[in-house]
C-alpha cells in the first residue's frame, strides 16, 4: 500500500510496497509518487492529479486504481 498527499507526497509505504517497488519505506516517504511511475506516465501525473482534484474522476483506464487524497 502506497499512500500520498494532494501534493503527491508519500506518506505510507509498506513492506508490501517495498517488496514491489524495491524502495526502503525510510527513501519513499517524503518522496514524490511519480518516483514509482514510468518516466511517460509521470510527464503526465501533475495533470492528471489537477483533474482528479477538480473532478473527482480519474483519467486511468485499463486498470484498478483507488484513490484516497489526503489534504490538511
Amino acid at each position: 500500500m502506497v499512500v500520498c498527499d494532494a501534493d503527491s507526497n508519500i506518506l505510507v509505504f509498506n513492506p508490501a510496497a517495498t517488496q514491489l517497488f524495491g524502495y526502503a519505506e525510510s527513501e519513499a516517504i517524503g518522496s514524490s509518487i511519480k518516483m514509482l511511475m514510468p518516466d511517460a506516465v509521470a510527464a503526465v501525473h501533475d495533470g492528471y492529479m489537477k483533474h482528479y482534484l477538480e473532478t473527482g474522476l480519474t483519467l486511468v483506464f485499463r486498470c484498478h486504481v483507488s484513490f484516497v487524497v489526503l489534504s490538511d
